[in-house]
């Protein structure tokens, strides 16, 4: 009871969901009184009563069976002109109108009747009922939505009644079809609200079942409140125990339990969904055990007391410190606002935003993105009003939307509040355009994490030794590991993290901790092998989203493998997120433990759903695209034939047979794999899809990354095939022409001047395919395409960009200058 009124207390925000089963009205539909819970035993005895009267039939024991043989003995409109007369409430109890006076955020019931309806005019809440068969694209902000997933009698008519009333056997078959819009909306609802309680409802529902996968993210906060007996039924307790927890309190227990928290002082906290308040923690006492530290460093799980205890004794017991904190930390003092943290794949920016959050928390409220739901920036604006300055953590923010994303910048440039952003090196390159615009706001300011200090690689180097990081190294004295890490390593922490997670101590250990995950089903397997996929892409993996693209409750999973002694340590869930071990890990578990078959199931599983759901978030939107990605796939997988399996099974979906990054990205494949005439084939495809694109958006596509493909290829195709002089001549002038075009583009990157590369090097080692004459034209266009390239140059965006620019024209340049001729 404590936990579910500080629950219900919290939920005053208007982020709690009601779903009334059958007895919450029970009472009120003068039936019969009886010890039965809800209204399906009386139903039932009525229907078996109207059939004995006109007709020698069997008792039947279940509503379905009955509901049946009455719907054909007397029709489906007798059965609905029963059914409106018997739910059809004259009077409610002040009990139903006390529990709906709580600011719930919507309603849903399996109940025919309009009890919730007369409680909420009876306090004045402005409301609007749904039944079954209408749509979730007509709910609406300002009124309080009543869905009856199994009908609604005010709602049914001669011509709807068979479709929406759930009552036969066969409609409950059909539950998924009649309702699965809104079944879907309920899950979602779920996974947002703060409290989730069902009143009447025993849970013994099946349909709960195919909705509620991910038990553990959830079970916290739902609640289920029953009679106040004495001796619960042993059966629906257990039931209810999977989904959440009974109290038993009663319909007037839990309406005297709302008119009481509606007393006392509401809490300021705003509604929360897409962001969760960070907590910090307390300082731990003791020094990190050498588990805390291979933990951290070998399976990614982070203790966060041990994080409190380094910052508050200024030392780098357990992980290593960066001055970047400090100088974000001071910066933020002046007048920055908004800071973006960049840096590689497993550099610790992850580590950086905890000791932030930690420290910011002493003055601040700290909030951080769990899950970017459609109407965040609506939650930011609440978090503002109720503290003006509160601090927002986002990892991965190039994630978002681009519009969403400096809505947000524009906000925080403009506020008190403080905006910490954070994002892999490779993002922030291929969304220059994203990084310009935050670089309009005066307030903002990029950090990038750098190579490691002198202090910090004397401090790794006592973390490492602590767990014996340096067998396979062979250094044994403090002068060798420090050359390893400033030389071959190149004082980059991962490179470093790289070298230790690549070697045969930790993949022993990466080895011993799968084959705990054997004795899953073949499902959960899947699913832990999509998780790691996700988590060597960079990201960690909602427990909502695992569960529903596999069917299975992951939360539940996870909680049985780290139940005992043997608990799993390659993952964990924890703010409703799996994480894994760290990003560098799970790619080596994949491409050296996890048969790549397997792998090709996991990815096509996940990509399979996503084509068929029907709500995309901004996480959902950027997985997506990730995961169709070649190049991702082939850095993990290498059996040639399991990559053609990838792209056979994904084309079967039309769905992803529309995308033009599939066509893209199986053109690359079939390139690497030097068939070139399918690569072609799939090449063109594209250019198709995108045709059909504009014919059905009205808008134009921009094939720059098609352009510059097809440059590419021409290019590889020629260093690999003999092609005729004549042909090998066109195939140079058309990638120019290609390579001409996309350097007058807006938006310029690197990639043009890698392709004039490409032309450059196969001109070096096929000029003499060519015909003579051909070899000064193409020269001099070579030759005028770089210089164009060297003024141009300063456009790419800095850092890595144009570094790799530079680098490629530098080549080009060298090339053109050196004298090519003829044997």
């Amino acid at each position: 009871m404590p936990d579910f009124e500080a629950r219900l207390n919290q939920a005053r925000n208007g982020n709690g969901l009601l779903f009334c089963g059958a007895g919450f009205t029970a009472d009120c539909l003068s039936f019969n009184p009886s010890a039965a819970v809800g209204t399906g035993s009386h139903l039932l005895s009525i229907l078996n009563h109207e059939l004995q009267r006109h007709s020698q039939t069997p008792v039947y024991q279940r509503i379905q069976t009955a509901a049946d043989a009455y719907k054909e003995r007397f029709g489906e409109i007798a059965l609905m002109k029963l059914l409106k007369t018997r739910f059809t409430l004259q009077n409610i109890s002040s009990d139903i109108v006390d529990v709906l006076r709580f600011p719930w955020e919507r309603v849903y019931t399996t109940n025919y009747d309009d009890g919730v309806e007369q409680a909420l005019r009876a306090v004045a809440r402005q409301h609007r009922s749904f039944n079954n068969l209408d749509s979730p694209d007509d709910l609406t902000d300002n009124l309080l939505p009543v869905i009856h997933l199994h009908g609604f009698v005010e709602k049914w008519n001669s011509s709807n009644f068979g479709s929406s009333c759930v009552l036969g056997a066969e409609s409950y078959h059909r539950l998924d079809t009649i309702s699965k819009r809104w079944l879907r909306e309920f899950r979602f609802d779920v996974e947002r609200a703060e409290l989730v309680v069902f009143v009447g409802f025993s849970a013994d529902d099946f349909h709960l079942n195919d909705i509620l996968f991910n038990i553990s993210g959830v079970r916290e906060k739902i609640f289920f409140v029953n009679r106040s007996i004495a001796e619960p039924n042993p059966d629906m307790q257990m039931t209810q125990k999977r989904f959440g927890k009974p109290v038993y309190i009663g319909r007037s227990g839990f309406a005297a339990t709302i008119t009481r928290t509606l007393r006392s002082e509401a809490p300021k906290e705003p509604k929360l969904s897409s962001f969760q308040r960070y907590v910090s923690a307390t300082p731990e006492n003791d020094l990190p055990s050498v588990t805390d530290i291979e933990d951290l460093f070998l399976f990614g799980k982070i203790n966060a007391r041990q994080i409190a205890r380094d910052a508050t004794l200024d030392q780098s017991d357990y992980h290593v410190r960066r001055p970047l904190v400090k100088r974000i930390l001071s910066d933020f003092e002046q007048q920055v606002r908004i800071a973006l943290v960049v840096g590689e794949i497993c550099d610790g920016k992850t580590l950086i935003l905890e000791n932030l959050s930690n420290r910011l928390s002493v003055g601040r409220q700290v909030f951080c993105l769990r899950h970017p739901y459609e109407d965040f920036l609506d939650e930011i604006s609440r978090i503002l009003l109720a503290y003006p300055r509160a601090v927002l953590v986002i990892e991965n923010c190039f994630d978002l939307r681009e519009d969403r994303l400096a809505t947000l910048a524009r906000t925080f440039d403009a506020s008190d509040g403080l905006l910490l952003l954070s994002s892999r090196n490779i993002s922030a390159e291929a969304e220059t355009a994203r990084v310009q615009r935050l670089r309009q706001f005066g307030s903002f300011r990029q950090y990038s994490t750098g190579s490691l200090a002198d202090d910090e690689v004397d401090a790794l180097i006592v973390l490492m030794d602590q767990i014996a990081a340096w067998n396979h190294i062979q250094a044994n004295w403090t002068v060798n590991k420090k050359r390893f890490i400033v030389g071959k390593c190149r004082g980059s922490f991962p490179n470093f993290l790289l070298e230790l997670l690549e070697s045969p101590h930790v993949l022993d250990r990466y080895n011993e901790e799968y084959l705990k995950v054997a004795r899953l089903s073949k499902t959960e397997q899947a699913a832990i092998i999509a998780a790691l996929y996700i988590s060597s892409i960079g990201h960690n993996t909602p427990l909502g989203f695992l569960s529903d693209a596999f069917q299975t409750d992951a939360g539940g999973m996870l909680d049985r493998l780290n139940e005992n002694h043997a608990a799993l340590r390659l993952l964990r869930q924890r703010g409703g997120y799996v994480e894994t071990v760290p990003s560098i890990g799970a790619r080596n578990i994949l491409k050296l433990i996890i048969a790549d078959r397997d792998i090709v199931d996991s990815v096509v599983s996940v990509l399979r759903y996503l084509s068929e759901e029907g709500r995309y978030g901004d996480f959902e939107r950027h997985i997506f695209g990730q995961m169709m990605r070649y190049s991702i796939l082939r850095s993990v997988v290498t059996d040639r034939e399991q990559i053609n399996r990838f792209f056979d099974n994904i084309s079967k979906h039309r769905r992803l047979r529309r995308r033009i990054l599939f066509w893209l990205q199986w053109h690359m494949a079939k390139t690497d794999m030097r068939e070139f005439d399918k690569a072609e084939k799939y090449l063109d495809e594209g250019y198709a899809q995108a045709k059909q694109y504009e014919r059905d958006t009205g808008r134009m596509y921009n094939r720059k990354q098609l352009d510059d493909r097809k440059a590419k290829f021409l290019m590889l195709r020629s260093q690999h095939v003999n092609r005729q002089p004549v042909n090998l001549y066109r195939d140079m002038e058309e990638s120019c022409q290609i390579v001409d075009r996309l350097l007058r583009e807006d938006g310029l990157t690197r990639y043009p001047f890698e392709t004039l590369k490409i032309i450059s090097d196969t001109f070096t080692s096929k000029h003499r395919d060519l015909l003579e004459v051909h070899h000064g034209p193409i020269r001099r266009r070579i030759s005028k395409l770089a210089a164009r390239a060297n003024t141009i140059l300063s456009k790419v965006p800095q850092g890595y960009q144009q570094h790799r620019a530079e680098v490629a024209l530098r080549d080009v340049i060298r090339s053109m200058t050196e004298n090519v001729t003829p044997d």
